[in-house]
């Protein structure tokens, strides 16, 4: 045993000796050590329609959160898979909201709460379910399932349906397939387009119903050099329709849908953005990414190409680390 440590040691007897008192009874403290293993967590999904949001950790287990307590109020027992994203899905029958996580194992899986673990575990037959979309519920007609969009690691864009009363959610069919791998899915405000993009660096605004591309955009990164490896994470839909992508660039871009004009490029992060969120208007936007920053984009009067960026440093590595999670939280809570 070092030196000091035996001096501390002796230092503690010594300590507890003079504690001793006058009736010989002894002022003990009993504790326990134990080491404490976080699991990072990887993807935030708020409810649509409630203060509930759900979180995945690195380690396949499921969280249940109400911002309004911010307090953990349920969990569950995952596949020991890392999950790859959430989504929300409206039950018209009972009139819950349910959640689905899908896994890097290319499966897709319902989310009990009740009983604390996954069940209904489906395969996607595409691959990695990258990212999942509920339609807006305004938009999902009386009596039908919710549909939620799916981009998959093959390039396609798929349909899945939960209907109401029913377990689990059904693949109902492939609205179309693209270049490269599909990374993200967002639905556009009037509920009958999606936007898509992923690793072949063009985002996509597709027709969910006749699968037609209705409008191409390429993002292309700052320098040629950086072509070969250049991958848009992330696309997000704004109210008015904006287009908003976070790619392997650093950059956060944003888009009028109608012709896909690029209104504004905003280069805040020193490395990819892998997350976007967005107020319930519309009219302030996050990004988060593998730099530990968190980016905030105010719209400033009525043209969505006047944005004001404005980047704030995380206080640590840790936090950081959390990318998906910081930028779904911070738009809920400006929600």
């Amino acid at each position: 045993m070092p030196q000091n440590a035996v001096s501390n040691a002796f230092k503690a007897i010594n300590k507890i000796s003079k504690g001793v008192q006058s009736n010989g009874l002894m002022a003990l403290h009993r504790h326990r050590m134990f080491e404490w293993k976080p699991s990072a967590v990887v993807v935030i999904s708020p409810c649509p329609s409630s203060s509930l949001f759900a979180v995945a950790r690195e380690d396949g287990s499921l969280e249940l959160w109400d911002m309004e307590q911010t307090a953990c109020i349920q969990t569950a027992n995952g596949k020991n898979v890392e999950i790859s994203s959430l989504a929300w899905a409206h039950d018209n029958v009972d009139g819950n909201w349910r959640t689905f996580a899908s896994y890097l194992d290319g499966t897709v899986a319902e989310v009990a709460w009740i009983s604390s673990s996954v069940k209904y575990v489906v395969d996607s037959y595409a691959g990695v379910v990258w990212g999942m979309a509920s339609m807006p519920l305004e938009h999902v007609k009386p009596g039908y399932s919710h549909p939620i969009a799916a981009a998959c690691d093959d390039g396609s864009l798929r349909l899945l349906g939960v209907e109401g009363g029913e377990p689990g959610v059904t693949l109902e069919r492939v609205i179309t397939r693209l270049e490269g791998r599909l990374l993200s899915v967002s639905w556009m405000p009037d509920g009958q387009r999606l936007v898509t993009a992923g690793t072949a660096g063009t985002i996509h605004v597709v027709d969910y119903v006749s699968g037609r591309e209705a409008l191409r955009i390429s993002a292309a990164p700052s320098s040629a050099s950086l072509a070969a490896s250049f991958c848009i994470w992330k696309v997000l839909s704004l109210p008015d329709g904006t287009i908003v992508s976070g790619d392997s660039d650093g950059a956060t871009q944003f888009f009028e849908s109608r012709y896909g004009t690029l209104q504004h490029r905003a280069v805040q992060h020193k490395g990819a953005v892998l997350a976007l969120a967005a107020s319930l208007d519309g009219t302030t936007v996050f990004s988060s990414g593998v730099d530990s920053r968190v980016a905030i984009f105010k719209q400033t009067g009525g043209d969505a190409a006047h944005v004001r960026a404005a980047a704030f440093a995380a206080s640590n590595a840790a936090a950081g680390a959390q990318t998906d999670a910081a930028a779904a939280a911070a738009a809920a809570a400006a929600a």
